[in-house]
């Protein structure tokens, strides 16, 4: 349920750690190529573009039970990481391994089944386990807390895979995670802890636009909005308030100028379900507000509020104003739609999420990546020039999954102009003239340089890129 998107800064931590493979025999190999390809099937692997930032953590002290085996088996790896890529799996025999790392507690026993990647970027599949056979009954779930130990900087994002067989005892996981300073030699080490369990209900009951059309004194609510700010305006006048009296009431006006008050509408939301309303609804400040009811935030809360435009399919999503009432949960979500009229160009959908339950645990796992990938690394020393200001494409390194380009800037300009330039504009062309899909990119910055680690939607041929433009700056790559 939460999403951070943030840019990384160095973290130092301890990295004397070494976990080197068991010597292993013919018969053990194919245990754990049997294992792993028993634990394959993803029937959907959607990749989150949000980011969560990297901490480093301190081991978790408690006794658990850790094995590591490691099998080089680069022709099972799509029998495992299924449908992740549309094509391209013949791209990355040397960007992936098979790997067998799980840890237990509690009951629980995850693991980690599969990695494709290169120097700075991949993705693993993990694997939940529960030991007492009970299946997880749930449509989604969500760590308390996913760390990584590791000497640099990046961004990570995960996402449960769709559970085919939903009444077995596992779920799955496809995390996608970016390093700058690469993973080469360098342990990576989970940190994992407490499993919560998520039933996500989405038959939506409201439709804003027909209820606005037939209340149309709800339309537009600044009116009431303003005498609510002048009735607090008053109170402020009490000579008798305190200092601390006076900065509560401030807080108050500045949370009413910014959303819809209180109109205890109590509209169905989720059908069947009295636990979330609609409190009000309405424009203000040119701004659709819509304020809902929750009866209890940390059992049953909002999963999804989004308008879907009905023409080019771009999705609105909200800001949020939280706030507590006589005892009560409120949240305003508050959406760039200036008035019914363009309301009515879009469609309205909205989720519920129920906690089901909370599964204890902690859980380290620690592997090296044991893959040679295939690295294209052109020096480039190209002087470019973006909003006045200068930068160098220093070189850019390409692999079948990702592009890193190191970026330079005039120390000078970066004195006289601290906040470097929105780097958006990336495209990586091919022989054929055709351009590679980007997922979302990572960025890391400091003083004078940025590096910016694109991964490709699906692995590409490296021999088969001719260049890559930047902000409208062509580089030959061949």
């Amino acid at each position: 349920m939460k999403k951070i998107d943030e840019i990384f800064d160095d973290y130092e931590v301890n990295d004397d750690l070494d976990i080197k493979p068991s010597e292993l025999d013919d018969i053990e190999i194919k245990r754990i190529k049997n294992l792993t390809l028993e634990k394959a099937g993803i029937k959907s692997a959607k990749k989150s573009t949000n980011k969560r930032i990297i901490f480093p953590l301190i081991a978790v002290m408690s006794v658990l039970i850790l094995s590591m085996a490691v099998a080089s088996a680069n022709t099972n790896i799509e029998s495992i990481f299924g449908n992740l890529f549309s094509g391209g799996y013949e791209y990355i025999e040397d960007c992936s391994d098979i790997v067998d790392v799980y840890d237990i507690d509690n009951d629980l026993k995850l693991s980690i089944d599969g990695i494709i990647g290169d120097e700075n970027t991949c993705y693993i599949k993990f694997t939940m386990e529960r030991l007492d056979g009970k299946t997880f009954d749930c449509s989604y779930a969500f760590f308390d807390n996913v760390g990584f130990d590791f000497r640099g900087s990046g961004g990570f994002s995960y996402t449960m895979l769709e559970d085919e067989d939903k009444t077995d005892n596992k779920i799955s996981f496809l995390l996608d995670l970016s390093i700058t300073n690469g993973f080469r030699n360098k342990k990576i080490e989970f940190n994992i802890s407490d499993l919560w369990l998520y039933l996500i209900d989405e038959n939506n009951v409201f439709n804003p636009h027909g209820y606005l059309q037939e209340n149309e004194k709800l339309i537009n609510q600044d009116n009431i909005v303003e005498t609510n700010v002048n009735l607090k305006k008053e109170e402020l006048n009490n000579d008798s308030l305190s200092a601390e009296g006076k900065g509560k009431i401030t807080t108050e006006i500045y949370s009413i100028e910014q959303a819809l008050g209180r109109g205890d509408l109590g509209l169905g939301l989720i059908k069947d379900s009295d636990k979330l309303a609609v409190d009000n609804i309405g424009f203000v400040n040119n701004m659709l507000n819509i304020r809902v009811y929750l009866e209890d935030e940390e059992s049953y809360d909002i999963g999804k509020m989004v308008f879907k435009h009905k023409e080019t399919d771009e999705e609105l999503y909200s800001y949020i104003v939280s706030s507590e009432e006589n005892g009560k949960q409120y949240k305003t979500y508050i959406f760039d739609i200036e008035n019914i009229e363009e309301l009515k160009n879009y469609t309205f959908t909205c989720s519920a999420v129920e906690t089901k339950d909370k599964l204890i645990g902690n859980w380290n796992l620690k592997f090296k990546p044991n893959y040679k990938p295939t690295i294209k690394e052109v020096n480039v020393n190209k002087s470019i020039e973006l909003d006045g200001e200068k930068y160098s494409i220093k070189d850019v390194k390409i692999s079948p999954i990702s592009i890193v380009i190191d970026i330079r800037r005039n120390l000078f300009d970066k004195i006289n102009k601290p906040v470097n330039h929105d780097i958006k504009n990336i495209m990586v062309i091919l022989d054929d003239g055709s351009t590679v899909k980007l997922n979302g990119a990572n960025v890391s910055s400091n003083l004078t340089e940025i590096c910016i680690i694109k991964q490709f939607e699906s692995p590409v041929d490296v021999e088969a890129i001719r260049e890559i433009v930047v902000e409208g700056y062509s580089v030959n790559i061949k």
